[in-house]
């Protein structure tokens, strides 16, 4: 199999499992090849593009193993260790333009949190309110409570399956605050 030639792409180790794997800096992953003796014999592996594995929240990731592990790796954080280093604290990986599938090292940089989320709310790419995994609340659900305020936080609670808690938090304009 042929590997595509993406021009100027650099290739450099995997922190962590060097000799085995290396990243490129189009964030693409290879396996080096090697030869491991096993009950089969003398067998040879890698020497290959790994074809990255899409996660729900949007993110690519690879597995890694060697003779101790196996690991699943975020790609943009595999470039960033391997072409710039390891992070300050409290540093975290961001994508420049909002498209966590864009794992090319001029898209990535470490960042704190705080910028991360602003990256996230200026391309629109923040999960809130419905779009969350976690919701159990809609947008109707919000409104309906900021409206009902005669109803007690326990017919509230017991209406929409929500706890009181929530209920109130949701009132008092300290969650969905978007809303």
């Amino acid at each position: 199999m042929s590997e595509a030639i993406i021009p100027k792409e650099e290739w450099k180790p995997v922190v962590g499992f060097e000799g085995l794997y290396e990243v490129s800096s189009a964030g693409r992953v290879r396996s080096m090849p090697r030869k491991h003796r096993s009950s089969l014999g003398l067998r040879e592996y890698g020497g290959q593009i790994i074809k990255p594995l899409k996660k729900n929240n949007g993110y690519l990731v690879v597995n890694l193993t060697d003779v101790d592990r196996r690991l699943q790796e975020m790609i943009h954080r595999l470039v960033l260790l391997s072409f710039v280093g390891s992070p300050e604290k409290g540093y975290e990986c961001c994508h420049s333009d909002g498209d966590q599938s864009n794992n090319h090292l001029s898209n990535l940089r470490w960042d704190t949190r705080k910028n991360n989320h602003a990256d996230k709310r200026f391309h629109g790419t923040q999960t809130r309110g419905e779009s969350h995994h976690t919701s159990k609340v809609t947008e109707a659900d919000v409104l309906f409570i900021r409206t009902n305020t005669s109803m007690t936080d326990v017919a509230l609670s017991r209406m929409l399956n929500i706890g009181t808690s929530q209920i109130g938090r949701i009132a008092r304009r300290e969650s969905w605050k978007h809303i």
